[in-house]
């Protein structure tokens, strides 16, 4: 694992080369994966405030990486690795790009926007839905859909901007599963209001509609963690 020598903490590089101006990381700063951390089959999710923390961290590197001309294109909890301070890492740089624009299909699926391998797209974008489908999973514990196609009626709705109907659809499939998991200890699946407005900017099906991570980070998001009253 390399860190940039002049970068932000949060981007690291696993992309085989150092020069003189990296430095190498040793091991021991990265315990494990976020997907390891999560155990997301067991449907674990964080508190929101630690969930938007973790958020903001990855828009933070992210936001290094597109202002040095970097595309990720692999973004998903397993290429998050966490350090022993809970600091995240944005790691594994094999799909990277410097390209403005990509034709070709880079990245895991269930973490694709839509557009990758379908047509000419800008590689930046689908960063930005890469990483809103990552808060979803760090929020809820869950993916937003079981398959990125067509088949899949959750993905539908995403595609088709229609999040009432995603999240009644959402509440309908993992209702059992929750029931049957917290053995009816109740569990909120619709998260909190802001969030919503941020998985509806992020998991946009219009590359368009996606914000820059400057924008994202100059919002203001301190009042997510407050308590409500």
């Amino acid at each position: 694992i390399v860190r940039l020598f002049f970068s932000n903490p949060n981007a690291a590089y696993h992309h085989g080369c150092v020069t003189s101006r990296v430095s190498v990381v040793g091991l021991e700063l990265a315990r494990c994966s976020m997907a390891d951390v999560m155990d997301i089959n067991r449907c674990t999710s964080f508190p929101v405030q630690v969930a938007v923390d973790l958020f903001l961290q990855l828009a933070d590197a992210l936001e290094y990486c597109h202002d040095h001309g970097i595309s990720h294109l692999d973004i998903k909890p397993g290429n998050l690795l966490v350090s022993g301070s809970f600091g995240l890492l944005l790691a594994d740089f094999g799909c990277s790009t410097s390209a403005h624009f990509c034709r070709a299909r880079r990245g895991t699926p269930l973490y694709m926007a839509p557009e990758v391998g379908r047509q000419r797209y800008r590689a930046h974008k689908a960063d930005v839905w890469s990483a809103g489908v990552c808060l979803f999973n760090f929020a809820l514990g869950l993916h937003p859909f079981a398959t990125a196609t067509k088949d899949d009626p959750l993905y539908q709705t995403v595609l088709a901007n229609d999040w009432k109907a995603f999240w009644k659809l959402f509440t309908t499939c993992h209702l059992y599963y929750y029931n049957e998991k917290d053995k009816g200890h109740q569990r909120t699946l619709k998260p909190a209001p802001v969030l919503d407005k941020l998985f509806r900017t992020l998991i946009a099906a219009d590359p368009d509609a996606r914000p820059s991570f400057t924008t994202v980070l100059q919002l203001s998001l301190i009042h997510i963690s407050e308590p409500t009253r």
